[in-house]
């Protein structure tokens, strides 16, 4: 099943359940059989909500694109999570009977740089940049006497 936008307070059996990439998930009980898939899972409230996903084969999956929110219960297979706090973006598996949450490491690689950008790393505004020196000042290189002509060095200086 897919819904564009998201899905409120229902109980929804079916074998995939999609929403779009900004989609949710908020409150009711949702059963898939092999993947659920959306924006957010639950509500900055902590509605309580339910996904499951009953598949016992290594692709099933719950993933959240965006953020999943305290009050949300992850059943895969016969393993059970309960969300406390909220986690941005992440994938649930089942692995050896639990839940294992796989978090994005483009988001978190983006936290910790946010966090961490040391004085000495930070990007000089335009007026600290050196300006590049003229072509004029330059000095001349020549060309090796048995170095092929190229389109910047003269043939006389190639032969």
């Amino acid at each position: 099943m897919h819904v564009t936008s998201e899905i409120v307070n229902c109980r929804l059996t079916a074998e995939r359940i999609v929403t779009g990439p900004s989609g949710r998930i908020a409150g009711g009980a949702l059963i898939a059989a092999t993947e659920i898939d959306t924006g957010s899972l639950g509500t900055h409230s902590g509605t309580l909500t339910e996904v499951s996903v009953t598949s016992p084969l290594p692709v099933a999956v719950i993933r959240a694109r965006l953020a999943t929110h305290p009050g949300v219960v992850v059943h895969l297979g016969e393993a059970r999570r309960h969300i406390e706090e909220e986690l941005p973006s992440a994938s649930f598996w089942e692995v050896a009977g639990g839940v294992v949450t796989l978090r994005s490491t483009a988001d978190e690689h983006e936290a910790q740089q946010a966090r961490e950008v040391p004085e000495a790393h930070a990007v000089p505004e335009v007026s600290q940049i050196p300006e590049a020196p003229e072509a004029s000042d330059l000095p001349e290189v020549a060309a090796a006497p048995d170095a092929p002509a190229t389109p910047d060095t003269p043939a006389s200086a190639a032969a």
